[in-house]
């Protein structure tokens, strides 16, 4: 599952951030490569860079 989540960072240009992985039940509607990733990241976010800090801050999902 990490070859999906390079994936993505390597679209994203590296401006990702994982969140907690999932762990609760796996429901009967979700696909098992989704939950794999669920398991490793809850959510995955776009973030950026503010300019005048470089603070990384997040912008939108993308799971």
């Amino acid at each position: 599952m990490m070859d999906y989540i390079e994936q993505i960072s390597n679209q994203y240009g590296g401006e990702i951030l994982l969140h907690d992985p999932y762990t609760g039940e796996k429901h009967e509607n979700i696909s098992q490569e989704i939950y794999s990733i669920l398991q490793i990241s809850n959510g995955i976010s776009e973030t950026m860079r503010l300019p005048n800090t470089n603070e990384k801050i997040e912008i939108g999902w993308i799971i």
